[in-house]
């Protein structure tokens, strides 16, 4: 089996029977972006580009079998061993940043972060690439990151933003002429509960918050309003912990979230628009306490 790199960008892969596969190649942080069939043939070799016009080869054993076992991200196929490295690395990282362990601005070098996971470069490179196209971090000249952290504008934005979406969910549902999804009768169980039970830790109630308004968001059934509001709570996570800290804020989010279902079950659009505008701005007041504690915390780890 031989290979070619042809002046037009493109690999060929010649086999024994002189059939050619061919793909466009493009260099994507040390990553060849192409066709499985250029990645995947009888030997399972996996091809790796570490500088340009260079390709090196690596035995892969543990490949041989389906192609279909090859893990397709952001347009990059991944070994599957490679793929569940990079996502472990990610999942940890963006864990970290969420909860402000990183202050804004601290650098990421992927010498650091192989050494910090036991890995090679490839799977931190691919982690880094991840969080850097999600926004977790940037991007520097010299090839290393820094984490991005949201200032103080930036997370007044996301209330605005958030505001405006669930205070069109709301409306969504109390206009809603069909009958109640049981995930609202969830709801109304789970917040009861909470009210007239133990107390729970913060970090437990501010998850448990979360799901809250991302399920009235899927009660609307707007696939894209839920996606983007995912996104913003991911963000928020740590101010919320850091405000249900506050002394009886548990017991208000209660029962303001009740008051929520209330209305929604109602049919009242006003009241349910009022009752989710006062609890998303009672959690905005408190931001700017929040962000100081949480570089407090970034510097002090």
């Amino acid at each position: 089996m031989e290979l070619q790199k042809s002046s037009g960008g493109c690999l060929s892969l010649f086999d024994s029977t002189n059939k050619t596969i061919e793909a466009e190649l493009w260099q994507i942080n040390g990553r060849i972006q192409a066709q499985p069939a250029v990645l995947w043939f009888a030997h399972s070799i996996v091809l790796d580009v570490s500088t340009p016009n260079c390709i090196q080869f690596c035995r892969a054993g543990t490949l041989c079998g389906n192609p279909s076992n090859m893990t397709k991200k952001n347009g990059l196929v991944i070994p599957p061993e490679f793929s569940s490295l990079s996502a472990s690395i990610v999942t940890t990282l963006k864990d970290q940043i969420l909860h402000w362990q990183y202050p804004p601005e601290h650098r990421l070098t992927e010498a650091e972060l192989c050494t910090l996971f036991g890995v090679s470069r490839s799977p931190v490179r691919e982690a880094l690439r991840i969080l850097a196209t999600d926004g977790f971090v940037k991007r520097m000249p010299n090839r290393s990151y820094r984490v991005k952290q949201y200032n103080l504008q930036e997370i007044e934005e996301l209330y605005d933003v958030r505001l405006a979406m669930e205070l069109f969910v709301v409306e969504c549902l109390a206009k809603r002429s069909t009958p109640v999804p049981d995930d609202i009768t969830a709801l109304k169980r789970t917040w009861t509960g909470l009210l007239n039970g133990s107390p729970r830790k913060d970090e437990e109630l501010a998850r448990l918050d979360a799901q809250f308004h991302e399920t009235l968001a899927q009660a609307s059934g707007n696939r894209s309003l839920l996606r983007q509001l995912r996104e913003i709570n991911e963000r928020l996570m740590l101010f919320r912990i850091i405000d249900f800290a506050k002394t009886h804020r548990a017991a208000s989010t209660c029962h303001q979230h009740l008051d929520i279902l209330k209305y929604i079950l109602a049919k009242n659009v006003a009241g349910s628009r009022k009752a989710m505008r006062k609890n998303i701005e009672e959690g905005r007041n408190n931001v700017h306490l929040a962000i100081k504690d949480a570089l407090a915390r970034s510097y002090s780890l």
